[in-house]
């Protein structure tokens, strides 16, 4: 069976990271949200982020899918639309 986790990777003071939690928790109100403590932050290399906010799919742990901030742009809301519109989700 097929369980699928979104989490969002995220800093604090990330303008487009501020905006964009309330896109998330409004279409993802199961999702995590992990505030990371900066670039020093061991989970920018664990994870392989580029560019927050950044939200993976997991599966049963596993990696599935990911979407990825574009730097100076963030995730452009029809995007985000488009990205979470292939699990059946609405926002």
């Amino acid at each position: 069976m097929r369980y699928l986790k979104f989490v969002l990777y995220s800093l604090e003071n990330c303008p487009f990271c501020k905006h964009f939690i309330r896109l998330f928790a409004n279409a993802l109100p199961d999702g995590e949200i992990v505030m990371m403590d900066g670039h020093g932050d061991g989970l920018w290399i664990e994870r392989g982020i580029d560019f927050v906010p950044t939200v993976i799919a997991y599966d049963n742990g596993a990696e599935v899918d990911r979407i990825s901030a574009v730097k100076m742009v963030g995730i452009r809301y029809g995007v985000w639309q488009d990205w979470i519109g292939k699990y059946g989700i609405k926002s």
